[in-house]
């Protein structure tokens, strides 16, 4: 059997057909698990980044220290009174990094004098803007000033540097402090004053003084500042530079001597109540020669209880305001607060204001009209002639108030009276220790200024003349002009305005004028209401000088149910403000106005056309 040829035998075909791959959707759980597998990343990201960021931290921070940076001051720890002195402050940075924004703080001892680029300059601290400080870096500074005191003063001195490291951003600050005692003073002071004294008791200060170096000093000035209630009676020597200031040309090499003052010290129960005496020398500054501090002394006396107490009322009260013409009653208290018995004791009031009528005094006392004082005695008071322990007493007296402010006064002077009642005896117990016994007090009364406020009306004003028919007439435009003046004899009134509002059937025209600058009436529309905002009036105007003055103008139409009847064109119009002296509101009032209450023409009645 013959084989076929391989050319004859064909292969059978197949067609392959790709098997798609298999879609594989997750399950609920396997994608929680991717979920929470993305979530371990991002958290393990987050966690290295914040690592890296504190350890860059630590690392730039290691190499700042802030022991690394010294701050110091080189300065004396005794000087004299009065001397100059230099001060050294010196910082160093010993890091290897730059502090920045550095900024050095010095504090002067309290009370030195200042001097700065050859300046007396008054300066309790002082800034200076290093700016950088390198590393490794080291500086220095110079203060200098005049240290002012009394012998055994400790002065202290502060330096404080501020700065901010290269690679922080927060800012440190170190400190260094010294202190300086002042051991002596060339020139010594020995002030003396009473530890104690009562209210209205006679003391003396005495101020010795002495040159304690081997040379002279020249032009020296001692300035002696008393307490404010402090009465002088007598200096010595007087002073010859000015209030409580004395000159001394020359003061030789141990050379000293003594100032002396007497007087009353006023004071409640427990003040207490300074003296200091000041030694001042000159110097030469570019602008010329000035005096500086050189030395200061203090003392004080405290205000122990009075022996004699006194005090005063004004119609039953301390506070009162009172209205011209108004009758003031004044009743004066007085009382023994020793265990002794006082003999001769006398009492009197002083009254002070030029608004007290004086021909109104009506006392039990006698009244001095050369002194304008009330003194009462043993005759009309039995008391005062055997005062005893612990006894209290009392006296009264009127007085009336003028009936008006005096004119070409300008301010507040004549808006305040002012009683002085006073009680002494020179009969004192020698247990007491002074030679006198004096008490006084001081009662002031304000008086309410009399402010006026006018309202006119005006048919033909002298600057904007007349318009339209007088008498009014129906169906007719008649223009008007209203004027309003306020006067104050006394007392700054402020705020101050004068609202009004006009009536239906009124307009505005515009037209407005004021003598007072910056300021006119201003109309609102709105609610048909006029208001002048005065600002403030001060005492005199009206009386010293012309009145505030403000001008504007209104227009009427009248109807024919107004014949024979006067139209009204405002209706109350008020002034406001504030007594500054007294702090009272103030209101003044204008009744409605009308066509009738014209001042320059008569008539006003609507007539019919």
């Amino acid at each position: 059997m013959d084989n076929p040829s391989s050319d004859q035998i064909s292969e059978p075909r197949f067609d392959v057909t790709p098997i798609p791959k298999p879609i594989i959707v997750p399950n609920s759980e396997e994608k929680k698990r991717g979920f929470k597998f993305g979530i371990k990343h991002v958290i393990a990201g987050a966690v290295l980044i914040v690592a890296v960021g504190v350890l860059f931290f630590f690392l730039g921070r290691s190499s700042f220290s802030e022991s690394k940076v010294n701050v110091g001051i080189d300065g004396p720890s005794e000087v004299k009174g009065g001397e100059f002195v230099t001060y050294k402050v010196s910082y160093e940075n010993n890091n290897r990094v730059d502090l920045i924004d550095a900024k050095l703080t010095f504090t002067y001892p309290a009370d030195s004098i200042v001097i700065v680029d050859e300046e007396i300059i008054d300066l309790n601290n002082k800034v200076i803007d290093i700016g950088k400080i390198g590393a490794g870096e080291q500086g220095e500074r110079e203060f200098t000033a005049y240290i002012v005191g009394d012998r055994g003063n400790i002065k202290q001195v502060k330096a404080v540097l501020s700065f901010q490291p290269g690679n922080l951003v927060t800012t440190i600050a170190k400190e260094a402090s010294t202190t300086t005692t002042i051991t002596s003073l060339p020139i010594s002071l020995t002030l003396v004053a009473p530890p104690t004294a009562v209210n209205g008791q006679d003391v003396s200060y005495i101020l010795d003084y002495r040159n304690e170096t081997e040379e002279d000093f020249e032009d020296v000035l001692i300035e002696i500042e008393l307490p404010d209630t402090f009465r002088v009676f007598t200096t010595k020597p007087i002073y010859n530079k000015g209030e409580n200031v004395w000159l001394i040309p020359r003061l030789r090499a141990g050379e000293g001597s003594r100032i002396s003052i007497s007087g009353i010290l006023i004071g409640d129960e427990r003040d207490s109540k300074t003296i200091s005496a000041t030694v001042r020398r000159k110097v030469s500054t570019p602008e010329g020669e000035t005096y500086i501090d050189f030395e200061r002394v203090t003392a004080s006396t405290a205000i122990a209880s009075p022996f004699l107490s006194i005090s005063a009322t004004v119609n039953g009260v301390e506070e009162y305001v009172a209205r011209l013409r108004e009758t003031l009653r004044y009743e004066i208290k007085f009382k023994n607060n020793t265990t002794r018995d006082l003999l001769g004791v006398g009492l009197s009031a002083k009254l002070d204001g030029e608004m007290f009528d004086l021909t109104s005094v009506e006392s039990d006392g006698f009244f001095d009209s050369r002194l304008n004082t009330v003194y009462w005695n043993a005759s009309v008071v039995p008391q005062l002639g055997v005062l005893r322990a612990n006894q209290t007493g009392s006296v009264k007296f009127t007085v009336r108030l003028k009936e008006e402010f005096p004119g070409g006064v300008i301010g507040s002077q004549n808006s305040l009276v002012k009683i002085t009642p006073r009680i002494e005896t020179t009969n004192v117990p020698p247990d007491l220790g002074v030679d006198r016994l004096i008490a006084e007090d001081e009662l002031l009364t304000r008086i309410a200024t009399n402010l006026s406020f006018r309202q006119e009306l005006y048919v033909d004003d002298f600057e904007w003349g007349s318009s339209g028919p007088w008498p009014p007439k129906v169906d007719e435009k008649t223009t008007l002009t209203i004027r309003w003046s306020v006067a104050n004899p006394v007392n700054l009134i402020a705020p101050a305005e004068i609202t009004g509002q006009l009536l239906p059937g009124v307009e505005w025209v515009g037209n407005t004028r004021s003598n007072v600058t910056g300021t006119l009436p201003q109309y609102d529309s709105n609610s048909n209401s006029i208001f002048w905002d005065i600002g403030s009036v001060p005492g005199g105007v009206g009386t010293s000088f012309p009145p505030y003055e403000a001008y504007f103008q209104i227009s009427i139409v009248p109807s024919i149910n107004q014949i024979n009847s006067p139209a009204d064109l405002l209706k109350e119009t008020i002034f406001t403000g504030r007594d500054t002296i007294t702090s009272q509101e103030i209101t003044r009032r204008e009744a409605l106005i009308n066509t009738v209450r014209a001042v320059d023409k008569a008539g006003g009645t609507v007539q019919e056309n």
